[in-house]
């Protein structure tokens, strides 16, 4: 239904569509009912996401806004909290997986760093170029597509998955 041909599956090296991804993605969610696609302890009922980033609509800050959505992250499941974490002039956010839950398969990282990311960048309707990205496992054989998922600096091996960016952004009004 997401127009994969069922070959590919076969194929390690084998790459879909932005679209394929997309729909594929969107399929899933919909028949699981679940917008953590069966990754966490329970289900993430459909819309969870979506209630995250609206709690975040009306912060005065980027600063209050990823709190809310944090706070709210934290109201809908127990597996993984977003920790805001400093380093000198950058500030990060940081998944805590809890006891148990720490090897999270790779996607897991992947996917919650690269959603939340796009979501502050469009909550204060600019680029929020990161700075890096910190992932708590070891370097997969596909890190040379990251560049296009995750455009930044990868350090692999880290206690935990990070994505950095200026502090200076905290104070940016959202839009």
């Amino acid at each position: 239904e997401a127009g994969i041909d069922p070959t590919l599956l076969e194929q390690a090296s084998a790459r879909v569509t932005g679209e394929q991804y997309v729909t594929l993605f969107r399929l899933l969610i919909e028949r699981c009912n679940d917008d953590g696609l069966g990754f966490f302890s329970r289900p993430l009922k459909r819309g969870s996401f979506a209630l995250s980033v609206r709690v975040a609509l009306g912060a005065p800050t980027l600063a209050v806004a990823m709190r809310r959505m944090a706070h709210t992250w934290q109201l809908l499941q127990d597996d993984v909290r977003f920790v805001t974490v400093r380093e000198g002039p950058l500030v990060g956010w940081a998944l805590h997986f809890s006891a148990g839950r720490e090897q999270q398969p790779n996607f897991m990282h992947e996917m919650l760093l690269r959603i939340y990311w796009r979501v502050l960048a469009w909550l204060v309707a600019t680029r929020l170029p990161p700075v890096r990205f910190d992932l708590a496992y070891p370097c997969p054989p596909y890190a040379g597509s990251y560049r296009h998922v995750l455009p930044g600096e990868l350090r692999f091996d880290q206690p935990h998955s990070v994505m950095w960016f200026d502090a200076a952004a905290l104070q940016w009004p959202i839009r």
